[in-house]
C-alpha cells in the first residue's frame, strides 16, 4: 500500500514514493466507494494543508457481514439446507456458498432470501 497525494490544485516538487507528515488535528474519513482511507490538514509545527489518499481495498473486508450459521454442524454427506444470518447481502442473481473441513471443500449454490438471510 502507497500514500498518494491528492492534487487540489498545481503542486511542484510532489516526490514518488512520499509519505504524509506526522500531524495531530487531521481530519480523516474513509471512502467505501473507492475503498481508501483521505486524510486532510492538520498540525506539524505550522498548520498543513494537504489531502492524502491511501488505497486499503488489500485489507478491507467484503461488503458484507455473516453473524450465524444454522445449523452449526451437518452430516458429512451434506445435503442439509443452512440458513445463513448477516447484513449487507445482495441479489445478484450468482450465490455461490462454500462450505469447507479440513482440506476439503465443496461450493454450492445459495439463495437469497432478504438482505439479512441466505440460504444453501
Amino acid at each position: 500500500m502507497k500514500w498518494a497525494i491528492v492534487n487540489l490544485e498545481k503542486v511542484e516538487g510532489v516526490v514518488k514514493n512520499q509519505k504524509p507528515k506526522p500531524r495531530e488535528n487531521a481530519a480523516m474519513i474513509y471512502d467505501p466507494q473507492e475503498s481508501r482511507l483521505i486524510i486532510y490538514g492538520g498540525w506539524a509545527n505550522n498548520w498543513l494543508n494537504d489531502m492524502w489518499s491511501l488505497n486499503v481495498s488489500s485489507i478491507t473486508g467484503p461488503p458484507y457481514a455473516i453473524f450465524s450459521i444454522e445449523p452449526m454442524l451437518g452430516p458429512i454427506t451434506g445435503r442439509t439446507k443452512v440458513t445463513i444470518t448477516g447484513e449487507g447481502f445482495k441479489n445478484s442473481g450468482n450465490i455461490n456458498v462454500k462450505f469447507t473441513s479440513g482440506k476439503f471443500e465443496k461450493e454450492v449454490p445459495g439463495n437469497y432470501v432478504s438482505d439479512t438471510v441466505l440460504e444453501a
